[in-house]
Order: C-alpha cells, then sequence, then structure tokens
C-alpha cells in the first residue's frame, strides 16, 4: 500500500495550511495512497472548518514543536512509536512523509529513519529567516538530495541567504495552492457588512493573526484618515482563536469616525457574492490569490516587510515575497490609484479555474528523483543538538520555563 502521511500545523481553524493540506489530501486519495495527517496545534477551542480534515484532529503532537534533541532518547522513541502506531505500516508499505515548517523537519527525518521511509520536506511558512548552522547543514542536505523544496521560488534563496547559492534552475519553488476556498452561497454575514454605510469597501481574506495584518490597518487607518469626507468600511473575511488580539484590533478600528470595521471570523467557503461588494483586497500570500482569482483587484503585501509587492495579476505575481531589486509603491498611493484613479479595476473574465492535478502532479515528478529506494539514508539528528545547558535546562524546568532561563543566562 501506498501511504502518504503530512507533519504540519493545524486540523481545526482555517487558514492556507488547512486548506493546502486539504487539497493535496484529495489529489493524493485520487492516486491510491491512504492519507494521514500528524498536527502540532491543539484545537484551543477552534472549530474543525475544512470537514476532511475532521479525521485527524486527535493526531495531535504538541511535542513536534520542540529540537527532538531536548528530549531524552526514551522520551523521543515513544513519542515516535506513538505516531508510528497512528499510520499503521506494514513492512512492504510504500511510505511517504512530507513535513512542512522548520520547526517538525528533524522530527520527519527521525520518524523516517524509524519506517524505512522517504522523507520529503515543502516549506509553506512565510519567515525563512535562520541563521542556525546546524539546522542548515541539515537542509542543505536535504536539499543535495532533492528532498527539500518549498512554496515559492525565492523561498529557499532567502532560507540560504549568506550559506550557500542555489540556481535558478533548481529553486525548488512548489505550489502550495490554497486558494480555491470560494463559492457562490448564501452568506449569513451580508446584511451586516452592507449594513454599514462606506463610500468604498476595503477587503481582507486570511487568518487575522498574521503579522502584516496590524501594520495593513494602521495603512488603512490612516488612508481614512486623510480623506475624512469619505466613508471607508474595512472587513476582515477571517478570525483569530486569541479573543485579546480580535479586542486589539477593535481598539485599534474604533476610534477612527470614517472607518466601518467587520470581522467575520473563521469562514470556509468564502462568499463569492460578498467578495464582489468589496471594492480592493489587501491580503498576503495565497489568502490574495483567493480574491485575485476571483477577478478582484488585490493588493498583495510582502510576508517579510509588510509592505505591498504590487497589485495581483496587474504589477506582479508574486503572492509571499517581494524581488527586493524591483521598486514599490505604498499601500496609500495604491490605494489611491484603485479607489480614485479608476486605475487596476475588478475583471471578472479573469476568473481563474483550477485543476488540482496539474497543481500536485508537479509534486511527485520533483521527487520522484530523490534518492531511490536502495538509497534510503538519514540525516544525523544529533549534529542539530541544542547546546547541553539548553538541554539540561529544558529538563530541569521544561519547555517555558527552561528556554526563558536559558535567555536570560545568556543575556537576551
Amino acid at each position: 500500500m501506498k501511504k502518504y502521511v503530512f507533519i504540519t500545523f493545524a486540523a481545526a481553524g482555517i487558514g492556507g495550511t488547512q486548506i493546502y493540506v486539504r487539497n493535496k489530501l484529495l489529489f493524493l486519495r485520487e492516486k491510491g495512497y491512504d492519507v494521514t495527517v500528524i498536527v502540532t496545534e491543539p484545537p484551543g477551542g477552534q472549530k474543525v472548518v475544512v470537514k476532511e480534515l475532521e479525521p485527524y484532529v486527535k493526531n495531535c503532537f504538541p511535542e513536534l514543536t520542540i529540537n527532538p534533541r531536548l528530549y531524552t532518547k526514551r522520551r523521543r522513541n515513544a513519542i515516535l512509536e506513538r505516531i508510528a502506531g497512528i499510520i499503521g505500516a506494514a513492512d512492504d508499505d510504500e511510505v511517504i512523509i512530507e513535513t512542512n515548517f522548520i520547526m517538525v523537519t528533524l522530527w520527519g527525518e527521525l520518524l523516517a529513519e524509524r519506517m524505512g521511509a522517504k522523507h520529503f520536506i515543502l516549506l509553506i511558512q512565510e519567515d525563512y529567516s535562520l541563521k542556525d548552522r546546524r539546522f542548515l547543514d541539515f537542509y542543505s542536505w536535504k536539499y543535495d538530495r532533492g528532498e527539500l523544496a518549498a512554496n515559492t521560488p525565492h523561498a529557499l534563496k532567502m532560507l540560504f541567504d549568506g550559506y550557500r547559492e542555489i540556481p535558478e534552475s533548481r529553486h525548488g519553488g512548489l505550489s502550495a495552492f490554497c486558494s480555491n476556498t470560494v463559492e457562490d452561497c448564501i452568506s449569513d454575514h451580508e446584511d451586516a457588512v452592507l449594513g454599514q454605510e462606506a463610500d468604498y469597501r476595503i477587503g481582507s481574506v486570511g487568518r487575522v493573526n498574521k503579522p502584516f495584518v496590524i501594520p495593513m490597518i494602521k495603512d488603512v487607518i490612516a488612508f481614512a484618515g486623510s480623506h475624512a469626507d469619505k466613508r471607508f468600511q474595512l472587513v476582515l473575511f477571517g478570525g483569530t482563536p486569541d479573543p485579546e488580539e480580535e479586542k486589539a484590533i477593535y481598539a485599534l478600528t474604533e476610534p477612527v469616525p470614517n472607518l466601518e470595521f467587520y470581522m467575520t471570523g473563521p469562514i470556509f467557503p468564502v462568499p463569492l457574492g460578498l467578495l464582489r461588494k468589496m471594492d480592493v483586497f489587501i491580503s498576503s500570500a495565497g489568502a490574495a490569490e483567493t480574491s485575485a482569482s476571483a477577478g478582484l483587484t488585490t493588493i498583495v503585501i510582502d510576508a517579510n516587510d509588510f509592505e505591498p509587492i504590487g497589485v495581483l495579476g496587474y504589477t506582479t505575481n508574486a503572492t509571499v515575497h517581494r524581488d527586493p531589486n524591483l521598486p514599490h509603491e505604498s499601500t496609500a498611493a495604491l490605494l489611491e490609484k484603485i479607489l480614485f484613479d479608476g486605475m487596476y479595476p475588478h475583471d471578472l473574465t479573469r476568473t481563474v479555474e483550477v485543476d488540482l492535478n496539474r497543481v500536485f502532479e508537479p509534486h511527485l515528478t520533483y521527487f520522484a528523483d530523490a534518492a531511490a529506494d536502495s538509497d534510503k539514508e538519514y540525516y544525523d539528528i544529533s549534529r542539530t543538538s541544542p547546546r547541553r545547558s539548553a538541554v539540561l535546562l529544558y529538563r530541569i524546568f521544561g519547555q517555558k520555563a527552561g528556554a526563558a532561563l536559558y535567555r536570560l543566562l545568556r543575556g537576551r
């Protein structure tokens, strides 16, 4: 039997990760794979929004967010044994393990070695700043074996910045497609949204706790302040599991006299009719493609500096990171052009229909050139061990207290 295992972030809630895993899960099942999803994030009161992921909420291992070398060998083996039991592979099964975030890749390598599986890393995060050479040695080794890729062509260049060169011909960029979330459906939010009077409606799709959101809201507030004679509305098509984050956002927007604000909370599918009521969107990464693929004008924000990359489909096709050699305009300048000058209008003829086979076949092709079955080899994870002082503090005081003491003793 062919088995495919994701070790990823979460099954509950809604975000690009959940949609990507759901999409690829459906593709892999069509290809005859038995799929298992292992997650690191407990639901924490969040509902399961993506029904295909509901069976996997219970496969939660928060321990995987910690460097495995911080655990004793006995504890490490016990965790791996539990995960292997969930996967339930026979000796003659072909097992592929995919890890999606830096924090879980070491565990993926250990699990693959334990099960005689292949371990492919497809990083789908937005922050690739990693300066620890011990980890970079590991990723470089995986890259040379064809077992490392990322969600954008620029990502591995950022990961290895100052460490090694990545040729354009082998940039390892694979689509983590997650923007097929729009449906022409009835929305429970439409009356509330349209009940707020506004001359211009600005939307944003995606998780509200993404780092770009607060800077984006501040940009919209400043823009509204510079046009006090107009009424604006900002609608966030998304939510956050943290009530304090939600309060902080409302505290930002409430004092602005000419800005109405509405947050839908977690939403799937995203209603097309309500999206079309917006005049412009400001989003980042895969969420920007959600509105752009429906033909709606979308300013896409860089995941690193939270400045605009451009207008998706008009001035750029990048969704996560901007080419540092290219100039860019401010959010205010782009809003001015779109809302007042009529530039980059909605174009409903530009809607995109996506074939999941065309999206994910390149994943299987890219990794097909990796090490053959007869050449299964695994990295020595002991080479990524934290400092001995960190290990001792963690084992004595636990995760949070141990980490805090370690930073205090090192003076940072």
